[in-house]
């Protein structure tokens, strides 16, 4: 009986939550911040960068538990990578 007190008192709270919840806020960014945005994104898409380092991280790397031996193995990886990116050219800014 107590169990079904609890579960029932339980479902009550759940449901009536969303009427306690605090209101909704709408934020407008200003046109400037948009437009920095969309030059960021365009940015990000057209540099190869990032995916390089994704790709290296996955296929040189790959997975390792923090702190871990294999963890510390794998810390010069991203420097001889990072290396190679600077010599390429890959990493400069646009």
């Amino acid at each position: 009986m107590r169990r079904r007190v609890l579960a029932l008192a339980s479902s009550l709270a759940l449901l009536a939550a969303p009427a306690f919840a605090a209101p909704a806020v709408t934020t407008a960014l200003p046109p400037a911040s948009l437009a920095t945005a969309a030059q960021l994104r365009e940015q990000a898409l057209a540099d190869t960068t990032g995916w390089q380092v994704v790709e290296s991280l996955t296929t040189e790397i790959g997975p390792r538990i923090a702190g871990s031996e294999a963890d510390a193995r794998a810390v010069p990886g991203p420097r001889r990578a990072s290396r190679r990116w600077a010599l390429t050219g890959s990493g400069k800014s646009r």
